[in-house]
């Protein structure tokens, strides 16, 4: 079983931090790469299915890392019911925290509610396509540190 996200050495003077939620590394490291460059601190978690197991805020142990992003980026699939509860943890301990959702749009098509107030970017999209999302976030939501 590989780990969760490892906690991050994050100081008020890091920047604005990112949490990647993505199963496989390759994807974590792509997007983590594409957000460095624009000068975002980030942090990588393999979520529930990279890490076979439950998530720990879906058993409602607290995440540091997760309480610490400014934004939350989730690629995680559906199809995993964990996955499902991770994000809805998230939104339920986090509220305010924006979060980008990779989602396929007949994915999101069947429950909306799920997905409602999250900024979406379709399935398969690139690094630099969630990056961008990222930077529209950060640019309209986010508080200056």
């Amino acid at each position: 079983m590989a780990d969760f996200v490892s906690e991050p050495d994050w100081t008020p003077s890091t920047g604005r931090r990112v949490l990647i939620e993505a199963t496989e590394w390759r994807d974590r490291e792509a997007l983590a790469t594409a957000l460095r460059r624009r000068g975002y601190a980030t942090a990588a978690c393999p979520g529930p299915e990279g890490a076979d197991g439950r998530c720990p805020l879906a058993g409602g142990a607290g995440c540091r890392t997760s309480e610490e992003a400014d934004v939350i980026v989730h690629t995680l699939g559906p199809s995993d019911l964990r996955n499902v509860e991770t994000l809805e943890s998230h939104r339920r301990r986090h509220p305010s925290t924006p979060t980008v959702v990779e989602i396929a749009d007949r994915a999101a098509a069947q429950a909306p509610e799920r997905y409602a107030g999250l900024r979406r970017v379709p399935h398969g999209a690139s690094a630099e396509a969630i990056a961008d999302a990222v930077d529209a976030i950060a640019t309209q939501e986010l508080p200056t540190r």
